[in-house]
């Protein structure tokens, strides 16, 4: 499953972990073009004013520099929490797919997250099924 909103407490539970990463001028790009953007008001706006908060946010440069900050300091913290958890549960992340070069060269990576998972090499290195 994908969830970019994975809670570390979470991941303990998971036998295989398999991660994307990407540029985080990219990942808080994708979250505007996703309509993501300026969805959780920072902890300081009031609950009376998250409403004016949201419009504000996507129109206004300020504010909207100010959550393009937040937005990558939150994707940078949550993965440095996985890889941490993971590691204090004696585990790893079992294969972090590069998001920049997946674009690139999916087949290759398709393929290596395949062999990541156990799948054989057969299906694993198949054109027909990793294309």
């Amino acid at each position: 499953c994908h969830d970019s909103q994975a809670h570390v407490r979470d991941v303990k539970d998971f036998d295989l972990l398999i991660t994307s990463s990407q540029d985080a001028r990219e990942a808080v790009c994708a979250k505007k073009m996703t309509d993501t953007w300026c969805k959780e008001p920072p902890p300081w706006v009031a609950k009376d004013q998250v409403t004016d908060w949201t419009k504000k946010c996507k129109v206004d440069e300020d504010i909207g520099k100010s959550e393009a900050i937040r937005q990558c300091r939150k994707l940078m913290r949550t993965q440095a929490d996985i890889y941490h958890q993971r590691r204090l549960d004696g585990k790893s992340v079992s294969y972090d797919l590069p998001m920049a070069d997946f674009n690139e060269n999916s087949v290759k990576y398709i393929a290596q997250i395949g062999e990541t998972m156990g799948v054989c090499d057969t299906a694993s290195q198949n054109p027909a099924l990793i294309q």
